[in-house]
């Protein structure tokens, strides 16, 4: 196996963080809503370890970023690959193919009679995207889609006035609440194989509002790879509000991560706080707010699943869809994070009823990241609780894909509990759906003795409804309906 195999795959792992792509809500006669199709890929298969190690490294390369800590190397992802490929094969299994480079990343679920097919099958496609079949129900909110099978949550923005015809193009956007920014990619963007692939570009020839001076440039690092380019001003309308000469990034050059055909978005639009932002400009929803859009500064997010066949999630501007939770259960606690995140005190880890024990955890809300992510010795304690999980010595975990185990976590007061569906990522053996799969909590602290930072990803949010206010600095869960 090759090293530059390995690295080239772990590009594509960093890139999968979400599934879900939006429609905005025809409000206004000038927004663009498109239809939501089902893309597909050819399968590739990827022994489900491998794939539970790339979404580790892309764990770990978050967080240290978050922290502001050195992020792990190439070669110390590339090694833990090998590693896994090594103890894959000395078992006597194929750890991957030839088309290995065209594989996908994977988070998945299952029922309560074994790992669901439906998520089995959306696993075979990373570019898969599915229909948003449920009405939103919320004023300034936009509807999410799931991409393959909860990998990540893109939402659809028209941005940019048409060279012909009054309203922009309609830009797939990865919706990330660990950075600040929106960009999409420009019209003369470029990367390591050439151009940036089969996506949506801005730039004069797009947009009759367009307007840049080249002048004023922007870096941005993240868990899938580097871009930078121009900051730029041009129309943005978000669910029916227009935000005109907003400024935001193009691109000009992207990691091939974001530039592969494969990769199923054209930017990202992300809701963290102004403190997080690396353009140094003010982030939509706080444009949204003083523009006017908005009354209060305030993101919420509803995302689904792929197996509970709903596919009815959404993120909204201002305010809160009371539709989509109990408010009995509505919770409010401080953000801990000065950097501009969003990150909350874990009060308690209960395993089926059971305290765990963990004081002084802190969680980072993050839709980027698929799985739930903690140091070693509170992923060991928490899977020890687990009836039939074992530890498989790189910082992965198994259980039986029909576990009934309830994992909850408390936040103001209130447990919050993880479905058992959502502790499974993917079948070991993806022809048993109901024998063992890889657990969807793994290691991925900071390595400090003293970390008791863990990442709370799509594992723990798929269950809750999500609000985050900049006005207040608070976070807020609540059960779904």
């Amino acid at each position: 196996m090759q090293l530059t195999v390995l690295l080239g795959t772990l590009a594509l792992a960093l890139v999968a963080p979400s599934n879900v792509l939006a429609a905005p809500t025809p409000a206004d006669a000038g927004v663009i809503t498109v239809p939501l199709k089902r893309l597909h890929t050819p399968r590739t298969d990827l022994h489900p370890q491998l794939n539970l190690q790339r979404h580790i490294n892309h764990g770990r390369h978050r967080l240290a970023r978050m922290n502001g800590r050195a992020v792990p190397t190439h070669e110390d992802m590339a090694a833990a690959l090998t590693k896994r490929v090594d103890t894959i094969e000395a078992r006597g299994e194929v750890a991957l193919d030839a088309r290995y480079k065209r594989e996908l990343a994977v988070l998945a679920g299952r029922d309560l009679n074994g790992f669901s097919q439906t998520e089995a099958d959306a696993a075979k496609s990373k570019s898969s995207l599915t229909d948003l079949n449920i009405p939103k129900t919320a004023v300034n909110s936009l509807g999410l889609s799931i991409q393959a099978n909860d990998i990540g949550y893109v939402a659809r923005l028209a941005i940019g006035t048409a060279q012909i015809g009054a309203s922009g193009a309609a830009y797939r956007l990865l919706v990330d609440t660990s950075t600040a920014d929106l960009w999409v990619g420009s019209e003369n963007c470029k990367s390591s194989q050439g151009g940036c692939g089969n996506h949506n570009f801005l730039g004069p020839k797009v947009s009759r509002s367009f307007f840049s001076n080249g002048s004023v440039h922007w870096d941005g690092i993240y868990a899938g790879g580097h871009v930078s380019g121009d900051l730029i001003q041009d129309f943005v309308n978000i669910v029916g509000h227009s935000l005109f000469n907003h400024t935001f990034g193009v691109a000009n050059i992207e990691a091939e991560i974001f530039a592969s055909d494969d990769a199923p978005i054209d930017g990202f639009l992300g809701t963290a706080q102004a403190a997080a932002s690396q353009q140094h400009v003010p982030p939509v929803v706080d444009a949204l707010k003083t523009d006017g859009g908005i009354k209060k500064g305030i993101t919420s997010y509803k995302i689904s699943r792929l197996s509970d066949g709903k596919n009815d999630g959404e993120l909204s501007f201002g305010g809160l869809d009371a539709s989509k939770f109990d408010q009995n259960t509505f919770s409010t606690v401080a953000n801990v994070n000065s950097k501009g995140l969003w990150e909350v005190a874990v009060e308690k880890v209960q395993v089926n009823g059971t305290d765990q024990a963990m004081s002084g955890r802190t969680g980072v809300v993050d839709t980027g990241s698929s799985i739930l992510l903690m140091p070693q010795a509170d992923a060991d304690a928490l899977h020890k609780a687990i009836p039939g999980a074992q530890s498989d010595g790189q910082g992965g975990y198994t259980l039986p894909c029909t576990t009934n185990t309830f994992v909850a976590l408390t936040f103001g007061g209130h447990d919050f509990t993880i479905n058992p569906s959502d502790l499974s990522l993917q079948p070991v053996d993806p022809d048993d759906l109901t024998g063992e799969c890889v657990s969807a909590i793994a290691v991925g602290g900071l390595d400090a003795e003293d970390d008791k930072q863990w990442l709370l990803g799509d594992t723990f949010l798929k269950n809750v409804y999500t609000s985050l206010s900049i006005d207040d600095n608070t976070v807020s869960f609540a059960e779904l309906t």
